[in-house]
């Protein structure tokens, strides 16, 4: 099936505006939390992680990112009530470091790391 893409992503919620589709797989929930070699797309809006438990037809909540251990995780940011999204991809690698300092609060994700030039309409 030619080459495998670089990231995949939950079929059933709103796609990225920016990323073409030809970079990411639409996949539902047991193959998007399986490692193959693709990078899990998260949503990320003011607030948090998105779908979490019970949003969309999602019974899982990716809010707590501990489920990708030794996974690296793309992140999207998207204004959730306007719907818009900044340009670039965000990868986070999620050893156990990274996930304790989460967990902690002590590791917060920066909305400044996408920058406002970077705004879609």
């Amino acid at each position: 099936t030619g080459m495998q893409k670089k990231y995949k992503y939950l079929s059933y919620i709103p796609a990225p505006v920016d990323l073409k589709a030809d970079n990411y797989d639409l996949v539902d929930d047991q193959e998007f939390l399986r490692p193959d070699g693709r990078i899990p797309l998260l949503m990320v809006t003011q607030f948090g992680v998105f779908p979490a438990e019970n949003t969309y037809e999602s019974k899982m909540g990716y809010t707590q990112l501990k489920i990708f251990k030794n996974q690296t995780v793309g992140l999207i940011r998207r204004a959730y009530l306007s719907n818009r999204e900044y340009r670039g991809i965000i990868e986070l690698a999620l050893d156990a470091k990274t996930l304790e300092r989460i967990e902690h609060n002590h590791l917060k994700i920066d909305f400044s790391l996408w920058d406002k030039s970077n705004q879609l309409a």
